[in-house]
């Protein structure tokens, strides 16, 4: 009885095992797979970053079952390579052409030295003395133009000279009168000596014609009895000139100022008797008007004294 007992229970741990052992031969091939599935699964994916990172080369032989894988990085690497390609042509073209506009470049040097000189050339020519006279010569379309001749003005007159002859009313007979009286003296004293000298020269010179045609035989006595007007006024002028010369030396501004303005009157007293008689032409017309502007020059210099 004991032996059956022990029998039964052989055959029930036999069957147990036989039924264990089937049961484990049907699911071991299972759970090995997915327990493969699930390494492999696992193992793959972190090199593949760590791959792809560095080298893509080294990831093609691990993931020989996934195949989804490597389709989706073999197309990523074959286009990254053509990309950089495309970009180096157009970069040679791009250099190619800058020669191309290097070469027409030469035309360019050929404009430069033909505008530097006719820039140059014109500058240089006048001198700094001639443009100062120049200057002073521009209003020359004043009525006394035909009392002198402006091609005797030199053209080494001092700049001080010149500065102040352009400061007066009549600067062209300023310059014109001064000329024969010039000296190495340009201080406003001694152009009024010369200024003055100028205009008693030319008030003796009209006394003396006033006389001549007082005397002359072909003189009407109407036109005798006004030039002898004029005579008396130039001698009056002539001596006001000279006491506005001997005011210089004291500094007497006063007596020249009056004594200048008294010969400036006197030139005009010759003009006034004719203007009685418009049917007789004054023959001291433009020597009067000559005399009273000189006379104004030296009243403008005297203001600079």
């Amino acid at each position: 009885m004991e032996y059956s007992h022990n029998y039964l229970v052989l055959t029930i741990f036999l069957s147990s095992l036989l039924l264990f052992y089937s049961a484990e031969a049907a699911c071991v091939p299972r759970n090995n797979l997915e327990h493969f599935c699930h390494d492999s699964n696992l193992t793959p994916p972190p090199p593949p970053p760590s791959q792809s990172a560095t080298s893509p080369s080294p990831s093609q032989p691990t993931p020989s079952s996934p195949p989804h894988s490597q389709p989706a990085k073999s197309p990523s690497p074959s286009r990254s390579q053509p990309t950089p390609s495309p970009p180096s042509p157009p970069s040679k073209p791009t250099t190619s052409p800058s020669p191309s506009h290097s070469t027409p470049s030469p035309p360019s040097p050929p404009s430069q030295p033909t505008a530097s000189p006719p820039a140059q050339q014109p500058a240089p020519t006048p001198s700094p003395s001639e443009t100062t006279l120049t200057i002073a010569l521009t209003p020359s379309g004043s009525p006394s133009s035909a009392s002198f001749d402006a091609s005797t003005i030199p053209k080494t007159i001092d700049p001080a000279i010149i500065k102040m002859c352009n400061a007066v009313d009549y600067p062209e007979l300023c310059l014109s009168s001064i000329t024969p009286y010039l000296t190495e003296k340009t201080d406003p004293v001694s152009v009024l000596e010369m200024l003055i000298k100028a205009c008693n020269h030319d008030a003796e010179a009209a006394l003396n014609r006033s006389i001549e045609i007082i005397h002359d035989p072909k003189s009407s006595s109407q036109l005798s009895t006004y030039m002898d007007v004029c005579r008396e006024s130039y001698a009056d002028a002539v001596d006001n000139l000279q006491t506005a010369m001997n005011a210089i030396p004291d500094r007497d501004i006063g007596t020249i100022n009056s004594m200048l303005s008294a010969a400036s009157t006197d030139f005009g007293t010759c003009d006034d008797a004719f203007a009685e008689i418009p049917q007789v032409t004054a023959p001291m017309a433009e020597v009067d008007d000559k005399l009273i502007k000189q006379a104004s020059n030296c009243l403008a210099i005297t203001s600079m004294v």
